[in-house]
């Protein structure tokens, strides 16, 4: 919900989570501890209810994170495809260097998509990070976070275990993550941010055509891991299958580091 602050844009988000899932609060505040970038700023978070059959109401005040990057690179077409690639390059290596910050400290996002993936002022941002995981044994501490936030940090542990195979927005899971690995990790996050972005790129350089290409043409979870391993056998292959071979050699030379990655 947009919201003002002190006279400027911000944004109000409420949830209603169940309290065996971790409070997106605690999450900014590991966030904020371990300074990683470009990750939306909080100006105000708390717990309106603790328990109410089950669910908690959490409220979280951020500032404005802008407009997805595909509306951002629509908006902005007309400055030619060398300005769109050269941007969702850029968007794209500050946002993996959030996710490896991330981890580093001990945190996971998982629902990495085209919608939580914002820019502002050419800044990319990282949003909503109500998915996340922290890791028990990561830097953050998570026995402090539990105490604060009022959650029984084994009984969440748990539950977010559990979820790591159905966590996220399917059309940007990992393909590891479609066919039900428990085994998840910053890989499967970054390779959901490139999915991200070949979204962003084909769907503006491909607008007015109406096309969707196969490899962004959702039927199902199996077949979309079976169709993506395909188009990954072979560097031009994916580039087509995702409708980017338009795209310029600085994208191209970023897009095949992420693919050999």
């Amino acid at each position: 919900m947009q919201v003002k602050h002190e006279g400027k844009p911000a944004v109000l988000k409420l949830s209603w989570t169940p309290t065996d899932r971790m409070p997106e609060s605690a999450v900014y505040d590991a966030l904020r501890a371990a300074g990683i970038e470009n990750t939306p700023t909080m100006i105000d978070s708390g717990i309106i209810v603790e328990d109410l059959f089950g669910y908690r109401v959490e409220y979280l005040v951020t500032e404005d994170a802008g407009v997805s990057l595909s509306d951002y690179l629509q908006a902005r077409k007309t400055k030619g495809d060398d300005w769109v690639c050269n941007f969702a390059k850029s968007a794209m290596l500050e946002v993996v260097r959030c996710l490896a910050q991330a981890w580093a400290a001990g945190i996971l996002h998982r629902d990495v998509s085209s919608g939580n993936v914002m820019v502002k002022d050419g800044r990319a941002t990282l949003i909503d990070w109500g998915y996340a995981k922290l890791v028990d044994d990561g830097p953050a501490n998570t026995d402090a976070l539990a105490v604060k936030w009022g959650y029984a940090k084994h009984v969440v542990n748990a539950a977010e275990e559990a979820h790591d195979p159905v966590t996220g927005t399917v059309l940007f899971m990992s393909i590891p993550v479609l066919v039900g690995s428990t085994n998840r990790s910053v890989v499967d996050d970054v390779e959901s941010m490139l999915y991200v972005v070949l979204d962003a790129v084909s769907s503006t350089f491909n607008r007015a055509n109406d096309v969707v290409p196969i490899a962004l043409d959702f039927k199902d979870s199996r077949s979309l891991a079976y169709v993506r391993g395909c188009c990954f056998t072979e560097k031009q292959l994916f580039k087509q299958q995702f409708g980017v071979d338009r795209c310029n050699e600085q994208l191209e030379r970023a897009l095949d580091e992420i693919f050999e990655y």
